[in-house]
């Protein structure tokens, strides 16, 4: 869900966006990704899942949809990259163990605001001279996005549109 819900929309948006009509589109990762899965599975039941694994994995494909979308949509007036806000004050305590709800409040007087965060998002796009299908962080660098099979993300792709496709003209 946190994955092939971005995606859908994405398509959504795309598939009714006039042509040479100019987009910028961002997609909000975290550094989790760096810890997503490689062999690119998409897991659609409960069997065997681990939370954080899950989470990893969708910010890795996040960060994959950003090369893929540059890749699917070549119109050099579409724009497509990645933003990794790095650790910022929010709610997601609310959804975790109790034990880290207490952690996360201790350090949230310490953590940039999420104002900060929206700014930097404001700054990047609205900068000229971005990159397109790469991540950016917080201070502007492009991060790098972990290799993958050809095969294995071309397999990935098939079955994220297959499990999408129903709600596309596809």
């Amino acid at each position: 869900m946190n994955f092939l819900a971005h995606l859908l929309v994405n398509e959504i948006i795309l598939g009714n966006n006039q042509p040479g009509h100019a987009l910028k589109n961002v997609t909000i990762t975290s550094m989790a990704y760096k810890a997503g899965d490689t062999d690119l599975v998409v897991s659609t039941g409960p069997h065997k899942y681990r939370p954080w694994k899950a989470y990893s994995d969708s910010k890795l494909y996040l960060t994959l949809m950003c090369r893929h979308l540059r890749s699917k949509y070549p119109d050099p007036v579409l724009r497509f990259i990645g933003f990794d806000p790095g650790v910022f004050s929010s709610g997601i305590y609310r959804m975790q163990k109790k034990w880290f709800g207490v952690m996360y409040r201790i350090g949230a007087p310490f953590m940039r605001s999420p104002a900060k965060v929206a700014y930097r998002i404001g700054e990047l796009i609205e900068n000229k001279n971005i990159t397109d299908g790469s991540i950016y962080d917080y201070r502007n660098r492009v991060r790098s996005i972990p290799q993958t099979i050809t095969t294995a993300e071309a397999r990935f792709w098939d079955e994220c549109y297959r499990l999408i496709g129903k709600y596309l003209d596809i």
